[in-house]
């Protein structure tokens, strides 16, 4: 399960309003996680937005609207499609900050929809045992 993954580090996306992550602050996280962030070629294996998706087991990615990389999470989703990932949720919350979920119900009323959708979703994916995406066995015959 994915909550507002940064995920792709090609983005530069403008500033959002009503979140409290700014460009200044990714970038800074993005250039401590990845040492070689300044050169867009070392970017593939930290990047998942440029990964090959394809093998990986069930995901859910959730995001709110009003989160600053909204759109990290929308490519990601985008790409895993276009490999042709068929075992991937997108869970979309308009008017929902970063990591919404984790809020406490005190603050966020409205979080424990989504503690509920990925608890539905751990559920369903433990249910049904390990249903990986076969893509990749198919890609290496």
């Amino acid at each position: 399960m994915l909550l507002a993954p940064a995920v792709d580090l090609s983005s530069d996306e403008p500033d959002a309003p009503h979140c409290f992550l700014s460009r200044a602050m990714c970038k800074a996280f993005s250039a401590a996680y990845h040492p070689s962030y300044s050169d867009p070629s070392t970017w593939e294996d930290a990047s998942s937005a440029q990964c090959d998706l394809r093998g990986l087991p069930p995901v859910l990615v959730q995001l709110g609207r009003l989160d600053f990389i909204f759109q990290h999470g929308d490519r990601l989703a985008a790409k895993a499609n276009a490999d042709g990932v068929t075992n991937w949720e997108l869970d979309v919350h308009d008017d929902m900050p970063h990591v919404f979920a984790i809020f406490p119900s005190f603050v966020l009323p409205y979080a424990h929809v989504g503690v509920q959708k990925l608890s539905t979703f751990a559920a369903k994916s433990f249910l049904k045992g390990e249903d990986r995406d076969d893509t990749r066995d198919a890609r290496a015959n």
